[in-house]
């Protein structure tokens, strides 16, 4: 008689799937990304440009005859669809009588804040790889705007039109050779020099030298509500230009 062996199978239980504990760092994540993502779109261009233009109450085609900007272009960026060169995005914000950068940034409360580098929003044109990064933006609600640029080798900006009356900008190079183009003629810039322009007057700029172009530019507009309406015509005079000390 032959027997049968049996051999004893012990089946662990099945295991129990670990859900989300509601107090848990990953569950309290999940909570909070719809408000995160709901945050995230209202800080984008295309909703800055849609709120200032209803809170002006205009239409697109309004804003389009004020800023030279079409107005298919114009939905395009408010539907966030499109990034602006930054010659269109300096049109809009003039259409809108604000800077490039209250498109893209908050004002800040009080206190002492601490901007990191990488903390900088920035618009980058696709054409040019030109970078427009924003510096200070407490300094916004006073009417003055700080920007560092960055210039790739090689390339040259689009024309900006003027300013509004009453502002006044001002650059220093800070890295490379910069030339910069107004009516009045061409200024060749390098590492430490200056200068101060006045409104109404449309200008363009170009890396002339070897490698990255960088320049802090200063636009006041503080005054520009108070701007005298008998300003006088630019002459040669009306550009300031500074030159770093020769040691």
């Amino acid at each position: 008689m032959s027997f049968a062996t049996f051999t004893m199978v012990k089946f662990a239980p099945p295991r129990q799937s670990r859900r989300l504990q509601p107090r848990s760092a990953v569950y309290s994540v999940i909570r909070q990304l719809p408000h995160l993502m709901s945050r995230a779109s209202d800080t984008t261009l295309g909703h800055k440009l849609r709120s200032r233009r209803e809170r002006m109450g205009l239409t697109l085609t309004a804003l389009a005859a004020r800023s030279g900007v079409s107005a298919a272009m114009l939905s395009e960026v408010k539907r966030d669809r499109k990034s602006p060169t930054l010659r269109v995005a300096t049109q809009i914000a003039e259409g809108l009588g604000c800077a490039v950068s209250d498109l893209l940034v908050e004002c800040e409360g009080d206190g002492v804040v601490i901007q990191k580098r990488r903390q900088r929003r920035q618009l980058v044109d696709s054409s040019t790889g030109i970078e427009r990064q924003v510096l200070a933006p407490r300094l916004l609600r006073h009417g003055v705007e700080v920007v560092w640029y960055v210039v790739p080798e090689g390339q040259t900006s689009e024309q900006f039109p003027g300013h509004r009356r009453g502002v006044v900008a001002h650059a220093t190079i800070v890295r490379g050779v910069l030339e910069s183009t107004t009516p009045l003629g061409r200024q060749m810039l390098r590492a430490g020099d200056s200068m101060t322009y006045p409104s109404g007057m449309a200008h363009r700029f170009r890396n002339a030298g070897r490698g990255v172009c960088e320049f802090l530019l200063v636009v006041d507009a503080s005054s520009s509500v108070h701007a005298s309406r008998s300003e006088k015509p630019l002459s040669a005079k009306s550009v300031s230009k500074s030159r770093r000390p020769r040691g």
